[in-house]
């Protein structure tokens, strides 16, 4: 896909944010060094195919078991809504130099390969959840979650939800499980653009990754006083 100004790209990262949000991240990121005056409308389109990461765990996880919806959002909504309005911000302030002149091929973010990836990848996070339930309760849920994260958001959405619905596991631990998956796929990310990203976006993702940090720590900080007074 070639470059035709700030539409083009917005357009490749709601689309490409569809099938992977990382791969939209890693492809800016690099095109970022060579087009820096850009690193603003890089930026907001990163963060918009994160957004649609965000509906798309949403929507998985309504078709598998609808009753968690309510509290996936809220735990969730709150941190996208906030990284949104930043976005939009820098985006804001960098609108000048949207429509400078120069062009760029921009790669399919999504590979025919990910389908049997995805599935290598539930089949195996299925069989390392129970043994860790078992044997380390909701902590081993929670690891497995945060590390699984890393690699792929999908299965593990799919699973806990529907470990939750068939009773094997709380909603609050499979929501708090998916929004680690969530925050250590961002984390993940964002540390991409800040080793390959322009000097702009590395400042940008770096506010990004603190920001995902004291969240998500605040959020398990209640989250442990909650379980603990109940």
């Amino acid at each position: 896909m070639k470059y035709k100004g700030t539409g083009s790209l917005i357009l490749t990262a709601l689309i490409g944010g569809i099938p992977s949000s990382t791969a939209v991240t890693m492809a800016f990121s690099n095109l970022s060094r060579k087009f820096s005056y850009l690193s603003e409308l890089f930026f907001f389109s990163i963060i918009l195919s994160w957004l649609v990461m965000f509906f798309r765990v949403i929507f998985y996880t309504f078709i598998i078991f609808e009753g968690m919806i309510y509290k996936l959002v809220l735990l969730l909504l709150p941190y996208f809504a906030l990284l949104l309005m930043f976005a939009i911000f820098l985006y804001l302030k960098g609108n000048k130099n949207h429509e400078e002149g120069g062009s760029m091929s921009i790669k399919n973010p999504f590979s025919l390969s990910q389908a049997f990836t995805f599935g290598l990848i539930y089949s195996t996070i299925s069989v390392i959840s129970h043994y860790l339930k078992t044997h380390f309760g909701d902590e081993g849920i929670y690891v497995l979650s945060f590390l699984s994260g890393i690699m792929d958001i999908d299965a593990i959405t799919l699973l806990l939800a529907r470990l939750s619905d068939k009773g094997e596991i709380g909603v609050d631990v499979a929501a708090m499980g998916i929004l680690l998956a969530v925050m250590s796929n961002n984390l993940f990310k964002s540390g991409y653009a800040i080793i390959f990203g322009s000097k702009k976006l590395k400042i940008y993702f770096l506010f990004v990754a603190l920001f995902t940090l004291i969240y998500t720590t605040t959020l398990l900080i209640l989250f442990d006083k909650l379980h603990m007074s109940s």
